[in-house]
């Protein structure tokens, strides 16, 4: 997604927990188009920093892509609490978290104008095997499948 951003010609604030991860793009991209920020989405003041960010040093947002996420190939029963409790927090909590601080910027900054856009399994009609704790952690978030246009 970040890539056809800056193809397309427009800004990018990519958002991972290692931002190093973007060093090729960072490379043939000027600090002008890409800004690469370390963002945990289990960490609330790492989402508002990110945010807060983008007000400082673009004055903007215009689509929030909200793609957090990863999946756990177990068997329930096989799967310990603490596992699918990190699989919840990001996948569940931490989608919704970035979900409402993109709202919440929108409206207040923004006056409301903007986009938000997370990505789902099209398995989330119902469970396959070995991927219950991920289904569940993805089906569970009312904004999943979720586009918003605010205005």
């Amino acid at each position: 997604m970040t890539r056809a951003v800056l193809d397309n010609g427009d800004i990018a604030i990519a958002t991972l927990c290692k931002p190093s991860v973007m060093d090729d793009l960072m490379a043939k991209y000027s600090s002008d188009k890409l800004h690469a920020l370390k963002l945990d989405v289990i960490n609330e003041a790492d989402i508002t920093a990110a945010f807060g960010y983008a007000e400082d040093n673009l004055g903007r947002i215009d689509i929030v892509f909200n793609n957090a996420g990863y999946g756990l190939l177990a068997e329930i029963e096989g799967t310990s609490h603490e596992m699918a409790r990190k699989m919840f927090d990001v996948n569940f909590w931490g989608a919704m978290n970035v979900s409402k601080e993109a709202v919440r910027f929108f409206r207040e900054v923004m006056n409301p104008r903007g986009e938000s856009c997370r990505t789902s399994p099209p398995w989330l009609v119902s469970s396959i095997a070995a991927l219950g704790y991920y289904s569940a952690s993805k089906h569970g978030n009312p904004l999943t499948p979720f586009s918003m246009n605010i205005q």
